[in-house]
């Protein structure tokens, strides 16, 4: 016998019920798809950023703000880090490359980072056309940043303190997007931030741009510094703790960062599944009351020769309809859920996060959906032991 039309007659007397049970039970997967997928997609995202950084080496003070402000360009005041301590380590051997990093000043609100066109060569991970900085006023514009190529501005000090009046900058170059912080940055030669703030340019000769420097140059916020072999990272970095210096691998400091963010997540995740769980047992409850009135009409069924399994497959199919309906509805809600918080990220911190369905957020939808059936055995089968 098709349990379909009894079905179709028992949702019709209660439509609303039925659809509240269903968006509830949608909403609580919903989340926890949201959760596990966007927490995977800022792992990456925020990878991907950190990888043109081999390794930071600043001023004694925290690692991982140094991480946050240099790579992902937060604000923050980070102590300057001495002028002879890192043009010693950029002189080094074992180093093939050192670009300076000053992270001071802003335009509207877009951070002005005074580096090296090699650095920025670097960032697009030399994807890109990168112009070498041939004279002070000129600046690189990240993909965000609202400045067209031969566009003139002044930078402010700060966040939003006075402007520097004494260097107008034009923007030779927009680099393409890249999905990292950096794509709302605005690039200037670190000589130029340095004469604006009152230091020289660190030359003897007074046009000069980029390395070498003078063994006395003005300070920096942070240096990046690409090894030329993995074993010189790890002497470097010992090598500049032992001279009170902070050295960090972006890479390692974002692994405790994310043993945090993977806490936050199961902590979500495991709420978010409670209240499916929850929702569930009231969808049960709200079927086994409904069974209930519907005694007369299965008592009805079972005399006119319905068997047990009839009334069984009736019941089931009520509580597992709803409870599997709401959880597989609950995948595109997450999903639409993550590209909000994924707008969010882009707008907040310049992170481009990717982007798919996960095997772990088809096992929270389907490990939900099979649950659901499980639980949906309980009023049915209180309903085939009861007597006609």
């Amino acid at each position: 016998m098709n349990p379909l039309p009894l079905l179709r007659a028992e949702l019709k007397r209660a439509p609303r019920t039925a659809a509240a049970l269903v968006l509830l039970v949608a909403l609580a997967v919903a989340l926890a798809v949201a959760v596990v997928a966007f927490e995977r997609g800022l792992r990456r995202g925020s990878s991907d950023a950190a990888a043109p950084f081999d390794l930071l080496v600043g001023a004694a003070g925290s690692p991982t703000q140094m991480v946050l402000t240099s790579v992902y360009l937060q604000p923050a005041a980070l102590p300057p880090l001495d002028g002879a301590a890192w043009s010693k380590l950029a002189r080094r051997p074992d180093v093939a490359a050192a670009s300076p990093l000053v992270v001071a000043d802003s335009w509207h609100g877009y951070p002005v980072v005074g580096t090296t066109s090699a650095m920025v060569t670097r960032l697009t991970r030399n994807e890109a056309n990168v112009p070498a900085f041939k004279a002070m006023d000129e600046a690189i514009v990240g993909a965000d940043v609202p400045l067209d190529v031969g566009a003139a501005f002044q930078t402010a000090h700060g966040a939003d303190g006075p402007d520097h009046t004494t260097l107008p900058y034009h923007v030779i170059k927009r680099l393409p997007a890249l999905g990292t912080p950096y794509d709302r940055a605005i690039i200037v030669p670190v000589e130029s931030v340095w004469m604006v703030h009152g230091f020289g340019n660190g030359h003897s000769d007074a046009t000069a741009l980029g390395a070498p420097w003078d063994d006395m140059p003005p300070p920096v916020s942070a240096l990046v510094i690409a090894p030329r072999q993995a074993a010189d990272a790890f002497r470097l970095r010992a090598d500049a703790r032992k001279d009170g210096m902070v050295a960090a691998f972006p890479a390692e400091e974002l692994t405790r960062l994310y043993a945090l963010l993977g806490q936050a997540r199961d902590a979500a995740r495991d709420v978010s599944l409670g209240a499916a769980l929850l929702v569930a047992l009231a969808a049960l409850v709200a079927a086994a009351v409904h069974l209930a009135a519907a005694s007369s009409r299965l008592a009805l069924l079972r005399a006119l020769g319905a068997p047990r399994s009839y009334v069984l497959l009736t019941a089931w199919s009520l509580g597992a309809g709803l409870l599997a309906t709401g959880a597989v509805l609950g995948l595109p809600l997450g999903l639409l859920f993550v590209l909000a918080a994924r707008a969010a990220a882009a707008s907040a911190w310049g992170l481009r996060l990717p982007f798919e369905i996960g095997t772990a957020e088809l096992a929270v939808t389907f490990g939900a959906a099979i649950a659901g059936a499980l639980l949906a055995l309980l009023p049915a089968i209180s309903a085939y032991r009861r007597a006609p």
